[in-house]
């Protein structure tokens, strides 16, 4: 395991030349994802690497970015896309609320900001041959914050090109028109509060949950709120229907138990919204996709063309869902090929075992790997969607 926690670290890196196309990619965001019932602090990234060393026979890179920051590595290379030459990515968790800039404070060499804006180019950078990237906990919320972000982007810009063909134009002004009516017409509550009010309000993609989340929850099949607008409901069976996810197949034949560490979620009526947005703006996109190709607008064919709620968790002794978007599928389609491919988001920790507790080093007996249903997801999704 090679940890990077400066910039001079990751410049010997880069000038190794060593290829990591077998190693997976490790990101912190922060020093530990949470506190457990014990009051331990918990890093959940030294289980992964040791998961990884141990059943996978695989090699991690652990890059510190609340040590070295993002941007100060992307000066020595585009990061998002030297990650995506390793054989896989996972972004871990951490204690910020998403919607909440000063919850970053306590780790200033990532603020908020930069945070999201690695993850806007890793959802950016998804291409036939790139490494799969795996979101747990705070990586998931960001994911859900970002897809927002880039929606958000997309209709800014959409409205105001003003240097492709007319017809083009008029497309174009009117698709982002319709998106951004329909989602400024979305209300999200919570207990009869509203929580977020249209798809530009702070709180929209993730907000505060219900109640902390914390301990082993069983996973449950997705059922979206009724409620909602007919085409986002429309889309999302669409989406359910035409694309597969291993975490849906899987839930489906076995009962899954997985470790809970949070107090946040992302929204499911922002993860729907996301996904008919980014199928609306997909097909207008493709149609005229000759005439942005070289333009400033090109960057908008590599958006993903859709996301799907894949699983949620109830209220102890109870069936009302608690977290609605507990796992997503994020899915690509590369405009040159047409062949598609997937991230996936986890609000779950597949890395925990029962206990919520780091591993300990040596010659502490190393845990029951095999038996832990989060152990089998994390290596099987790994597995699945890297061979």
């Amino acid at each position: 395991m090679i940890v990077v926690a400066t910039k001079e670290d990751f410049q010997e890196l880069v000038q190794s030349g060593e290829t990591f196309r077998s190693s997976v990619a490790i990101v912190e965001p922060d020093a530990i994802v949470g506190t457990n019932p014990l009051g331990e602090p918990v890093a959940a990234s030294h289980n992964v690497a040791y998961i990884l060393r141990e059943i996978s026979k695989q090699k991690s890179v652990i890059f510190s970015l609340w040590n070295s920051g993002y941007q100060s590595l992307n000066a020595v290379t585009p990061f998002a896309q030297f990650l995506r030459s390793f054989q896989a990515i996972i972004v871990e968790g951490g204690r910020p609320s998403i919607y909440d800039s000063q919850s970053f404070n306590h780790n200033p060499s990532l603020p908020r900001e930069e945070f999201l804006s690695l993850v806007d180019a890793l959802l950016l950078s998804r291409t036939a041959g790139s490494a799969p990237a795996l979101y747990i906990c705070l990586g998931h919320q960001a994911v859900g914050e970002a897809l927002i972000r880039l929606i958000r982007r997309a209709i800014t810009e959409l409205k105001g090109v003003d240097n492709l063909p007319k017809i083009t134009r008029n497309a174009f002004h009117k698709v982002s028109t319709y998106v951004h009516q329909l989602g400024e017409q979305i209300i999200i509550r919570r207990d009869g509060h509203i929580v977020a009010n249209g798809y530009r309000d702070t709180r929209f993609a993730v907000a505060p949950n219900e109640q902390r989340e914390v301990g082993i929850r069983r996973l449950h099949p997705y059922q979206p709120l009724e409620y909602l607008p007919e085409p986002l409901l429309e889309a999302h069976d669409q989406t359910a229907i035409t694309e597969s996810g291993i975490i849906e197949d899987l839930i489906r034949i076995d009962d899954w138990d997985l470790a809970m560490l949070h107090s946040d979620e992302v929204n499911q009526e922002a993860i729907l919204f996301a996904n008919w947005a980014l199928n609306t703006l997909h097909t207008e996109l493709q149609n005229h996709r000759d005439d942005i190709a070289n333009s400033s607008l090109a960057w908008l064919l590599n958006l993903p063309f859709g996301v799907e709620v894949l699983c949620s968790t109830f209220f102890p002794d109870s069936t009302r869902p608690l977290t609605e978007v507990a796992a997503t599928a994020i899915y690509y389609q590369d405009h040159k090929t047409g062949q598609k491919h997937r991230d996936f988001s986890l609000q779950f920790h597949p890395e925990l075992l029962d206990d919520l507790r780091t591993f300990r080093p040596l010659p502490t007996p190393p845990p029951p790997l095999l038996d832990s249903d989060g152990t089998r997801l994390l290596t099987s999704l790994l597995k699945q969607e890297t061979d």
